[in-house]
């Protein structure tokens, strides 16, 4: 991926393409796997519990507009117990009454209602980056952490912090050892 990645960059460095003040580097995940009650409950449960610490370390773009929480209500929703226990269908339909935007820190619109070209976990967070080998490292992070969510126990408690999270996820030593790097500068 990064060799692909860095060809189209390298590109568009030479051709002195720039990005506006606002902008944002998005990353799609196929969300297959995370249409599952359960696994969305916990997915939604380490980004609302850390995704401000993520933002921090990520370097979110402050000036990007684009972004924010989603509501309260749908987060407390989809964290009753009981709601983890509906079948895929039966939590989508539940979540009707509510308004889903894709203008948000972490898009779940296209996992509640996938079209069929689009059944993705997007990533929105990041600043703009002109070098492959950052956004792969930040997508090995975002995919450790879904495959948390699809992986741990149900009612599995989250650590404190996300200093103590980040050993949980199954990441190679080498990107271990940049994110708890990074996490401990920008503190």
């Amino acid at each position: 991926h990064l060799n692909k990645l860095e060809s189209l960059l390298s590109i568009a460095r030479k051709l002195g393409f720039t990005a506006p003040i606002e902008g944002a580097v998005h990353i799609h995940f196929d969300a297959t796997v995370l249409m599952s009650a359960p696994v969305l409950a916990k997915l939604m449960r380490v980004l609302w519990i850390f995704g401000d610490s993520l933002k921090q370390l990520l370097e979110s773009n402050p000036h990007c507009t684009r972004l924010g929480q989603w509501s309260q209500d749908l987060y407390d929703h989809i964290q009753r117990p009981e709601w983890a226990e509906l079948s895929w269908e039966e939590a989508r339909q539940s979540l009707a009454e509510f308004t889903l935007n894709k203008y948000c820190d972490f898009n779940i619109k296209n996992i509640i209602h996938p079209s069929a070209d689009k059944q993705t976990f997007e990533l929105r967070i990041l600043p703009v980056l002109m070098h492959g080998e950052r956004i792969i490292e930040i997508a090995a992070l975002f995919e450790a952490i879904l495959r948390w969510a699809i992986h741990s126990e149900k009612d599995q408690e989250l650590p404190a912090n996300l200093q103590e999270f980040l050993p949980e996820l199954k990441l190679s030593p080498q990107l271990h050892d940049i994110w708890m790097h990074r996490y401990l500068t920008t503190k």
